[in-house]
This record gives structure tokens, C-alpha cells and sequence, in this order.
């Protein structure tokens, strides 16, 4: 902060500098000799040497959509209501008062001077403040925003248009609205605010409510039924368009009201066809699509008197039914003399071994069964009747038992004495019994064979790769601890920024490390120290939100051992790290630019 002494012209007072109680604008560094020099702290050629500004545009310059263009001078007929504003030449501290548009308008190399409403007249530069007394005569410090204070006139007054600013062509936009809508006017403060009122959107080719669109929201009329339907803009390039409707036509099978009645497809007679019981009528549209008549197909003639099949003849082709199967089975006609004939087949009897189909059900010795005689490869079924014959089960001989995944000695037992499909670790170089116990080909015995991967290496992935017992114990590229069943790397061969150094943990499915109370963080500091005394990043942060400290895995902030004064945001400080204060188990925060040590945590 550097201490400003300020001269204002109007009252002509006079600020000390240098004392312990003098009052100083805590913030502004304003261009200008040395310390001990009364100023005005203002560029004497407003339009060539002002201080360096975060701004888009020249000021001088009004932005693309404003509603007027700015006058060069003042217009001789105003309205009544307004006033040409008084020029003033007086001193103030830069920027304050300065016609501005944005807080870009205001901000300058050493402090934040923000860019204050003034009603709809436009908006004026305030300058940062401390307390009441860094501000000039008639000027008080009133927070603004939220942790922000600036000067601003007292009373609720407003800044005096001052000639340099009018000189230097600085704008500000003032405007008018209602509930039709606003409009703006960029102007230099020694000119009067001639934006003109919103009115009502009407068809006039003008953009009367200043949204930027000419004769919008005017709508649109419908008229005509049917195809006769028409629909039209109320308003085409600033005219009143009246809305005519087309002519009819005559009705179609289109799914369209041609004839503009309100009806659609009305009036289309229906269509008949065929003759006799073949005889059909329908609908000549339907849905829109035109219909054709064919006559309703022939029937299967059935004994009943009648042309069924349409075919002049009654009762004919109606042949025979033949019912029942095997010994069961009948024929008889299906129609005598008009009347339908039932067809009842014999009685079955019960299935035995002789070559019919006793039961009628079309099978012939059929459901007699089989027999099963033996166990294991000593097993043998057969047919209890075959070709009209009984038939006599008999074993085979055992063998002896041999690993082949067969029961050789028909104790109802396969392959027992053997292992088969146990699982075993193959000879591979890890511990992971990923194989099983399988029968070798000659059948004397088992060998482990690994069905999946062979020589697991352990990766640095959190996970018991290699199945020893332990986790990342190879494969990492730093020293892994384990506290509370978590693992933790120490990454200290090499420095990171914050960013960095959480993408390395990520890489291999780690994070940076969160700590959740001091029994942990006495841990982690502890275990650090082993490696490197330097400071080592870990993951709370607030570069999302100023002030709001996150873990960067998504856990819940509960314990946080700040060294006393910290945080303090020094330079944008919004990265966490431990080991700072030697001796301490306290944190604090750094910029996240800064390459440290780090610890990575598995989650």
C-alpha cells in the first residue's frame, strides 16, 4: 500500500502524509512523483498518458445495440425535464467520478475502483477505501459489495461532471424503461440523457420497446376452413397484412377437407361387390386412402346345404374323415344327404410287446421303456421291447480306475483317488491359484494347469495383483505406506506443481491424500519427514471458491490444523501443504504453482 496525498481544489484542504494518525485510501496506487509530492494523482492529458486499463474498447467509442448515438453536442430544443449537466473543473483522485460503463472502465494496475450506478443517469467511478477518512471533502467510504469499499459522494449525492473526463471522452450509458421495455443512450457527462421512452410494439417498420427487433410479438391471423385455411403475419416490413382464405374444390379420399366445409372425406358413397353369400360391401375412403371392392373369398363347403365355395354346387368335395390311429383307427364319408357324418374310432387297449399299436396312439410297442443295468462306464441300457421281441439288460465288466474323468471301476465315483479341479498355483512366478488340478493325458495322475494369466506382476494400482498378501509393494513410482488399511505414496525424487502432482496420483488410481484427524495427519507428517523435510502437497484446495476448502477425492472437510494465520490468500494462495513450519503437524496454503514433494492416497 502507498500512502497518496490528494489536494481537492474545491474546498481546498489538505491531507498529511506520513504520520501515524493521517488517514490514507488503502489500496490505490495512483500514478504520480514521489510520496511526500501533494498531487491531483490525474494525467494532465486525460486522452494520451492515462494509466495503464483493463478495457476493451476506446472510451470515447459507444458499444454496438445502444439505442441512440452520442450527440457531439447539445441539442437547442430539449424537453423541458431535461438539463444540460454543469462542467466543473476541479481536482480528484483518478478515477474517481469518471463516466464508466463496466468496472473495467475503473480499474486500474494497483487497486480495484468498481464502476457505481447512478440511478438511470448512467454510472460514475468510485476509488478504494478503507475507512471514512481516506476518502476527499464531500466523499464518505460505504462498502458497496460484500468485503468492498469505496468512496462515493456523502448524502446520497452524485460525482460533479469534471472537464478533464469531458475532455477525454470517457462515456457512460444512461436509459429509460417501462413495461414495455428499455432503452439506452451512451453520453459523455456534459450531456443530457435524450434516450427516448419505450413504447408499444406497433406495425410501423420501428423498433418501438428497443428490445433491437422492429414490429415483433405482432403476431399472426388464421383464417379459412380446410384446404381454404391460410395462415399470415399481421405485420410484413411496417404494413398491416389483412388474411384472405383459398378457394374450395371438390371432395377427395386425401384425408384433406377439399370443399373448405369443416368436414373431411364427407359425401364418398360407399362400394358393393360380388354376389350371393360371396356378396361385399365397403367403405369407399378410409383415413384417407381410397378403398376397392372384392368379393368375400369362398368358404370350404361344409354339409349344410349350401354353396359354401361359391361355386354353383352344393355339398360337394366334401370326401372322407378318417378317425383314430393304429388299431383304433375308422373311415367314414363326411356328409350324407346333407347331414355331416361323425366319425368314431375303436377302443384302444393296453400297449404290448408285438409289433401294433395297441393304445392308438401312433407309436408302435411304444412306452414299454428301456432298462438300465451297471454304473459308471460298466453301464448299459436297453430297450425293454425291440422289433416285437423282450429284450435282457446285462453290465459291462469294471476296469481299473484311471484319471480320464470316467468311473473305470463302476463304484459310481469318477476319477476318485485324484484331485480333478482343485485349484492350484501353476509354476509361474506369483502366488494367485488362478489354475486347477486337471487329469494328464496318459490318465496316471494330475497336473496343475493355470487356465488364465500366468506371472501376475503386482501393478501400482491399490489392488493385491500378485496375490502375497501385500498391495503395491512393487510397481509404484514412489514409497508406499499402509495407516488404518489405506495405502499412501510419498512422492519426494521429484517437485510438482498442485496439478501436476494430483494427475500423477491419478494415474495410477490414487489421489492426493485427504487427512481426517489428527492421528492420520501425525502419520503422514511423521512418514513425510522420513523422506524429505520439504514441504509436500496434499489435496485440500480452494481454487473452485475463494474461502471454501475442498478435498480434491470428493471427501468431507473435518479436520483442518491451520498454523496460526493461516490461510491468508497471499498472492492467490489456494493449494494446502504440509511441513511448511518445521517442527509443526500444522498446514498451510500455498500457491498452487509452487513445486513441492507430495502425497498420494488410495481411495
Amino acid at each position: 500500500m502507498r500512502r497518496v496525498c490528494v489536494l481537492l481544489t474545491t474546498a481546498i484542504l489538505w491531507w498529511g502524509c506520513g504520520g501515524d494518525d493521517t488517514p490514507l485510501v488503502e489500496g490505490i496506487d495512483l500514478p504520480g512523483g514521489p510520496d511526500t509530492t501533494l498531487q491531483t494523482d490525474l494525467p494532465q492529458d486525460l486522452g494520451q498518458d492515462l494509466p495503464d486499463r483493463d478495457v476493451g474498447s476506446d472510451p470515447g467509442t459507444p458499444d454496438p445495440g445502444t439505442d441512440a448515438t452520442i450527440p457531439d453536442d447539445v441539442p437547442g430544443d430539449l424537453p423541458p425535464d431535461v438539463q444540460i449537466p454543469e462542467v466543473v473543473d476541479i481536482d480528484l483522485p483518478y478515477p474517481l467520478c469518471q463516466p464508466c460503463r463496466t468496472d473495467l472502465d475503473c480499474k486500474t494496475t494497483d487497486a480495484n475502483h468498481v464502476c457505481i450506478p447512478d440511478g438511470n443517469e448512467g454510472s460514475w467511478c468510485g476509488i478504494q477505501c478503507a475507512v471514512t477518512g481516506d476518502c476527499p471533502d464531500g466523499f464518505e467510504c460505504k462498502t458497496i459489495r460484500p468485503e468492498l469499499r469505496q468512496c462515493i459522494p456523502a448524502d446520497g449525492g452524485t460525482c460533479p461532471c469534471l472537464q478533464r473526463y469531458v475532455e477525454a471522452g470517457f462515456l457512460t450509458t444512461c436509459w429509460r424503461e417501462n413495461e414495455h421495455g428499455r432503452c439506452e443512450q451512451d453520453r459523455r457527462c456534459d450531456q443530457p440523457c435524450t434516450v427516448r421512452t419505450p413504447q408499444v410494439e406497433v406495425c410501423n417498420g420501428i423498433d418501438d420497446d428497443c428490445d433491437g427487433a422492429t414490429d415483433d410479438g405482432l403476431g399472426s391471423t388464421t383464417c379459412g376452413e380446410g384446404e381454404c385455411q391460410v395462415t399470415t403475419q399481421n405485420c410484413v416490413n411496417g404494413v398491416p397484412t389483412p388474411c384472405t382464405p383459398r378457394a374450395p374444390s371438390a371432395e377427395v379420399c386425401d384425408r384433406k377437407d377439399n370443399d373448405c366445409n369443416g368436414l373431411t372425406d364427407d359425401d364418398i358413397p360407399d362400394l358393393s361387390c360380388g354376389v350371393g353369400i360371396c356378396r361385399n360391401t365397403v367403405v369407399a375412403c378410409i383415413d384417407g386412402r381410397p378403398q376397392s371392392c372384392d368379393p368375400r373369398p369362398a368358404s370350404f363347403e361344409v354339409c349344410n346345404g349350401l354353396d359354401d365355395d361359391c361355386d354353383g354346387v352344393t355339398d360337394n368335395d366334401l370326401g372322407t374323415t378318417t378317425c383314430g390311429l393304429g388299431e383304433c383307427a375308422v373311415t367314414v364319408p363326411n356328409c350324407i344327404d346333407g347331414a355331416a357324418q361323425e366319425c368314431m374310432p375303436k377302443a384302444p387297449t393296453a400297449e404290448t410287446c408285438n409289433g401294433r399299436d395297441d393304445d392308438c396312439d401312433g407309436l408302435t410297442d411304444n412306452g414299454l421303456g428301456t432298462t438300465t443295468c451297471g454304473v459308471g462306464e460298466c453301464a448299459v441300457t436297453v430297450q425293454n421291447c425291440l422289433n416285437g421281441r423282450v429284450q435282457e439288460c446285462t453290465p459291462n465288466a469294471p476296469k481299473a480306475e484311471t484319471c480320464n474323468g470316467r468311473d473305470d471301476d463302476c463304484d459310481g465315483v469318477t476319477d476318485n483317488g485324484f484331485k480333478v479341479g482343485v485349484a492350484c498355483d501353476g509354476p509361474d512366478s506369483d502366488f494367485c491359484a488362478n489354475g486347477t488340478f486337471t487329469c494328464k493325458a496318459d490318465g496316471t495322475g494330475v497336473e496343475c494347469v493355470n487356465e488364465t494369466v500366468k506371472d501376475i506382476v503386482e501393478k501400482c494400482n491399490g489392488l493385491d495383483d500378485n496375490c502375497d498378501g501385500q498391495r503395491d509393494e512393487t510397481g509404484c513410482p514412489c514409497p508406499v505406506h499402509v495407516f488404518g488399511g489405506r495405502l499412501y505414496m510419498f512422492c519426494s525424487a521429484s517437485t510438482s506443481t498442485w496439478q501436476n502432482a494430483q494427475t500423477e496420483c491419478r494415474r495410477y488410481s490414487y489421489d492426493l491424500a485427504s487427512i481426517a484427524d489428527a492421528a492420520e495427519n501425525q502419520w503422514v507428517f511423521d512418514t513425510a519427514a522420513q523422506y524429505s523435510k520439504n514441504p509436500w502437497w496434499i489435496g485440500l484446495n480452494d481454487r473452485q471458491r475463494e474461502g471454501t476448502f475442498v478435498w480434491s477425492n470428493g471427501d468431507a472437510v473435518t479436520y483442518v490444523p491451520w498454523e496460526p494465520g493461516q490461510p491468508n490468500n497471499y498472492l492467490n494462495q489456494d493449494c494446502v501443504d504440509i511441513h511448511r513450519y518445521a517442527g509443526k503437524y500444522t498446514w498451510n496454503d500455498a500457491s498452487c504453482d509452487e513445486k513441492l514433494n507430495y502425497v498420494c492416497k488410495r481411495y
